[in-house]
């Protein structure tokens, strides 16, 4: 059964010690709307880019099957798919940063989406009160077939031990 049929199980970490490495955290899914492709190109001014909106120009000059949403919509609709879980809601200070964004395939309008990241590291900073959170995101099309992943790391809040 493909992901994006399936109910996302529900992972919160209420504390610094729920999280642990090799948690999965799975979004519901997200099917790409012609709409979808002209906000987000009307927000970041991609109009110029005919792959995201001219199909003559597409069928013409590229192999792509149809319209293209654009990479950085994806990162963006992934990031956003995993916040909507609220699975770290409780403890969250931030985001720090992501890094190896890849996309092997790409994400068509129709195209549905499903978001999992997973907890692939975490340690405590220095000063004790916080802790840093490595996850590994993987985002796969409605085939079940990888479409982009990326490495995303946050602050998250420790409570502190009591001395005995």
């Amino acid at each position: 059964m493909p992901l994006v049929t399936q109910m996302p199980d529900v992972v919160i970490f209420k504390s610094y010690d729920d999280v642990k490495v090799g948690s999965v955290i799975t979004s519901s899914g997200r099917t790409i709307t012609e709409t979808d492709v002209l906000m987000f190109s009307a927000l970041v001014g991609g109009y110029h880019n005919p792959v995201h909106h001219n199909v003559p120009w597409i069928q013409e000059h590229t192999h792509f099957k149809g319209k293209l949403f654009p990479g950085p919509g994806v990162l963006s609709y992934a990031i956003g798919l995993l916040s909507a879980t609220l699975a770290y809601r409780t403890i969250l200070i931030g985001f720090l940063g992501l890094d190896k964004v890849e996309l092997p395939l790409p994400v068509y309008t129709g195209d549905t989406i499903i978001a999992t990241s997973t907890v692939a590291a975490k340690r405590v900073t220095s000063k004790g009160d916080r802790g840093i959170v490595d996850f590994d995101i993987r985002v796969y099309n409605q085939d079940d077939k990888v479409v982009m992943t990326f490495k995303y790391k946050n602050m998250v809040r420790v409570e502190k031990q009591a001395c005995p």
